[in-house]
């Protein structure tokens, strides 16, 4: 070992030696010298070293190790890195939740390093990598600062630089597959939920729930769907005015979510329209809460996350948005899909894309127009924000929820001309927003020729489908885009 232990209170060489440098030696695991053991004496081998998230949470998500004695056990879970072993205590992680896919805890100094603890009282090894590097502090510097820029890269050698000489087009088809794979396969299960709940609004209301929850709040989300189901919804005394629909509906939302002002004494004092308002829902929910069977006092679900989320997307506004499609669509003629079905007959397939995610758009109006929650506003919010649902999620909604359930809904019909107008709409239907594993997976498959390569949601979806099949899984001979398929021997040259 090179590399002292930097003592907390004194000039350290080491001290040039930042996390963004430890990620990076993980991320290329190099320069590291092994085999390798954790700090009980245990093995640690790294058969995928993860991808780093450049975000909040764990460092390096869907790493797989094996762990232990006689080969070890074959673990995929995520990495944290540290400087020192107490910073998961210092940073809060051992009560974080987020941290509970977390299966090693690295850290580059040996001091006091043992084993930590996650928030679901399970204990992690921690492996110290000063262990294993045998340069000084200077030299390591000068190599590693350089492979900074490949931090988020999916794999060491990426697949670009194995099929650079493939023409594009012949790129294009897998990841066009790929993209049909991934609607069909929610198609199919959006088909098996049709099977379980019985009705095609349901499974439509559960769709919109769950995307509405977005990657913090999917859970409550879901389970707050699961207890109020569409037929319970129905009980309440609706009006014919689809905003006192709407308002009735959010008052429901919230009170059983847990998330009113009473129910969160967290909360900071109201201004004067904040408390008109909430004094209002309060009323319509504890009026209507025994209508559904639910004690006003007990919410069903109290599992928000609130404050790590963007305030135009908090919880209330989401359920205030969902009780605002509630509100549109239960009433429409043949169901909540009726006129989404009757548009399709109408229109080309680039208009229908666009007129589809309009319905599914819900400006900000009313209270929600400029607060974020109760007595919180939006403070500099952008248009998009104010929306309670813009055109960048209502987007996301189509793609991930109304096309596969309208080719499934087609399908169990037998209705050929539906299921071609989805198709069709599937292939000319615009870009979505761009996440960290589209622009991850557009990188590894594309590499200097991903300008301009992803056109349309539907190769957007296949590169997810490609990353959630092979990428995830380590199944890279698999892959039809990694160029290991049916790969050519190489013949080894002995002459001289």
């Amino acid at each position: 070992m090179c590399i002292p232990p930097a003592p907390d209170k004194s000039p350290s060489p080491t001290r040039e030696i930042n996390e963004a440098i430890l990620a990076a030696i993980w991320n290329e695991q190099a320069p590291l010298r092994g085999p390798m053991w954790d700090c009980n004496g245990q093995p640690v081998a790294v058969v995928y070293r993860g991808r780093w998230t450049a975000g909040s949470g764990p460092d390096f998500n869907g790493a797989m190790l094996a762990l232990g004695e006689a080969g070890g056990k074959l673990v995929n879970g995520d990495v944290e890195m540290h400087l020192r072993c107490s910073d998961w205590y210092a940073h809060g992680h051992d009560t974080d939740p987020r941290y509970n896919s977390v299966t090693l805890h690295v850290v580059l100094w040996p001091v006091a390093a043992k084993p930590v603890q996650r928030a679901d009282g399970k204990s992690i090894p921690t492996l110290v990598l000063a262990d294993y590097i045998t340069m000084p502090t200077t030299e390591l510097l000068e190599r590693v600062s350089p492979m900074l820029p490949n931090l988020g890269t999916l794999s060491e050698e990426p697949c670009w630089q194995r099929t650079e000489h493939w023409p594009l087009e012949k790129l294009y088809e897998h990841v066009d597959a790929a993209g049909d794979a991934r609607l069909n396969a929610k198609a199919a299960q959006m088909e098996a939920d049709l099977g379980v709940y019985g009705s095609l609004d349901d499974v439509f209301y559960r769709g919109i729930m769950d995307a509405l929850g977005y990657s913090a709040n999917r859970e409550p989300m879901r389970a707050l769907a699961a207890a109020l189901p569409l037929d319970q919804l129905l009980l309440l005394p609706l009006s014919r005015d689809e905003g006192e629909r709407a308002l009735l509906l959010e008052a429901v939302l919230l009170g059983a979510g847990g998330l009113l002002q009473s129910q969160r004494p967290d909360l900071t004092a109201n201004d004067w329209l904040s408390s008109d308002y909430s004094e209002e829902i309060e009323e319509l929910w504890s009026n209507n809460a025994p209508i559904l069977g639910i004690n006003p006092a007990r919410p069903i679900t109290q599992e928000w996350a609130v404050d790590r989320v963007r305030p135009a997307n908090s919880p209330p506004r989401r359920l205030a948005a969902g009780a605002r499609l509630l509100a549109k669509y239960l009433w429409t003629r043949d169901g909540m899909l009726g006129l989404f079905q009757e548009r399709a007959a109408d229109l080309a397939p680039a208009e229908l894309a666009k007129e589809w995610t309009g319905m599914f758009q819900v400006p900000g109006d009313g209270y929600w127009a400029n607060h974020s929650d109760f007595g919180r506003s939006m403070g500099g919010a952008t248009t998009e924000d104010f929306a309670l649902i813009g055109q960048s999620r209502a987007a996301d909604m189509v793609v991930n929820i109304l096309l596969p359930l309208l080719l499934a809904h087609a399908d169990l019909r037998g209705s050929a001309g539906l299921h071609e107008k989805v198709e069709a709409v599937y292939a000319v239907y615009p870009k979505l927003a761009d996440n960290k594993i589209t622009r991850a997976m557009s990188d590894e498959v594309f590499g200097p020729r991903r300008r301009g390569a992803i056109r349309g949601a539907r190769r957007q979806q296949g590169l997810i489908h490609l990353y959630r099949l092979y990428c995830e899984a380590r199944r890279c001979y698999e892959c039809p885009v990694s160029g290991l398929r049916n790969r050519e021997p190489q013949t080894p040259n002995y002459k001289a």
